[in-house]
């Protein structure tokens, strides 16, 4: 997930992209934005430190606000998803604003639930650049 998260982070990604970050890659997203310089260095020895970064990214608690920050499963794929349906439609009845793509890096587990990714599988979901998992189940297609 590191090389997954860097390499997106640092030869895909624009300033206008959203991003979802899962739990468990919180050390390497305080790291990226560390090296982006949207973090100071001593938050990096304060991981779950009273004080220090959260173990799960946190839009109230952290210094460096992540896009959709998830602590459930399934929460991840959803966010970047309702985000283009709501950018789908403002696009189709306003001037167009945006131009970012809303990424959510996904495993099994997120892939397995019934609803409401599944749906989002059968049709376009917009901005979102698909990708295959090792299920094969790809999102945003």
């Amino acid at each position: 997930m590191v090389g997954i998260r860097t390499a997106r982070w640092f030869g895909h990604l624009t300033g206008d992209d959203k991003v979802a970050v899962k739990p468990q890659a919180s050390p390497v997203y305080h790291a990226i934005k560390y090296l982006t310089g949207e973090l100071d260095r001593s938050y990096l020895t304060r991981l779950r430190s009273l004080g220090g970064l959260q173990a799960y990214p946190s839009r109230t608690k952290d210094p460096d606000v992540a896009d959709f920050p998830t602590g459930s499963v399934g929460l991840g794929a959803v966010a970047p998803l309702f985000a283009a349906a709501a950018r789908r439609y403002i696009d189709a009845h306003f001037p167009a604003r945006a131009t970012g793509r809303f990424i959510a890096l996904v495993g099994d587990a997120e892939l397995d639930l019934p609803e409401p990714v599944r749906p989002a599988r059968r049709r376009p979901a917009g901005p979102i650049p698909g990708r295959r998992g090792r299920g094969g189940a790809a999102v945003g297609r």
